[in-house]
């Protein structure tokens, strides 16, 4: 079941991440992109009143960019990584789960938008998070209740190709 619920996410999100890469690049600002490059190249930076848990949620929220520098490389890979390595706990990995389970179907139906990052790029981050169940269990049956239909329905009623 698990297997192919990763294939079912990662399907939904080629199927809507196709045509991205031709978006324009929002214009480039000092905040977000060079702070987390300054974050991601001396870990000793990170502010103090942040911890693990914040940031990954604020990596969550780059899903919605229409910038694929902090979709993509910062958003989406670093998020990769923490996962793939332990860095969140069951708790903040289920704050996630939910985060972009709920952004699947924010605007869906809609035509052209740049919604269409938040949706697929949830799919994509929701793939990451059952490929890390396969390896380490944390989802309970409700869980996988909840992503079938809801990866279903984006699949199902995304306009925006």
């Amino acid at each position: 079941m698990r297997q192919i619920l990763i294939l079912v996410c990662l399907v939904a999100s080629v199927a809507l991440c196709a045509n991205l890469g031709a978006s324009p690049r929002a214009p480039s600002t000092e905040d977000p992109k060079t702070r987390w490059a300054k974050l991601l190249a001396d870990e000793s930076s990170w502010p103090a009143d942040k911890s693990v848990h914040d940031l990954a949620l604020e990596l969550a929220s780059f899903a919605a960019s229409p910038d694929p520098t902090l979709r993509d490389e910062i958003g989406y890979e670093v998020s990769a990584r923490w996962i793939g390595a332990g860095r969140l706990s069951v708790a903040d990995l289920k704050e996630l789960l939910g985060l972009h389970l709920a952004n699947l179907h924010k605007g869906i139906g809609a035509g052209e938008s740049d919604g269409v990052f938040l949706r697929s790029f949830s799919a994509l981050h929701l793939s990451m998070l059952v490929s890390r169940d396969a390896r380490q269990p944390f989802l309970v049956e409700a869980d996988f209740r909840a992503l079938v239909p809801a990866v279903v329905k984006l699949l199902k009623e995304e306009r925006d190709r």
